[in-house]
C-alpha cells in the first residue's frame, strides 16, 4: 500500500462496568457487558461513567470498573479522499480572516 496522504488516530475505549445490588444485606456485583465508544479522544472516567449509565438507563447503580483503550492509525490516498468526502465549511474560529 503507498504512504497515506491523509491519517487520523481512531481511539476505542471499552469501558468495563459492573451493577452493584444490596442482596441479603452484602454488596454485590453483577459484570455487565463491556460498552464501546469509537472516537478521537480517550474517555476519562467521568465520562466513561457517564457513557455506561447512558448505555445501562434502567440499571440502578452503576461502577465502572476500568477503561481499556485502543489506539489505531488509519489513513487514505487524496483519490480516495475525494471520492468520499463532502465539502463543509470550517467553524468560526479556524475561518481564515480577510485583510
Amino acid at each position: 500500500m503507498a504512504r497515506p496522504d491523509f491519517s487520523r488516530s481512531i481511539i476505542t475505549n471499552t469501558i468495563k462496568c459492573a451493577e452493584v445490588k444490596v442482596v441479603a444485606g452484602k454488596l454485590e456485583t453483577v459484570e455487565l457487558d463491556s460498552v464501546v465508544k469509537v472516537g478521537t479522544a480517550k474517555l476519562d472516567m467521568d465520562k466513561a461513567t457517564k457513557a455506561a449509565k447512558a448505555a445501562y438507563k434502567k440499571v440502578g447503580t452503576l461502577v465502572v470498573l476500568g477503561v481499556e483503550v485502543k489506539e489505531e492509525v488509519r489513513g487514505m490516498d487524496f483519490e480516495t479522499f475525494l471520492k468520499y468526502s463532502v465539502p463543509v465549511e470550517r467553524p468560526a474560529s479556524q475561518q481564515k480572516k480577510s485583510k
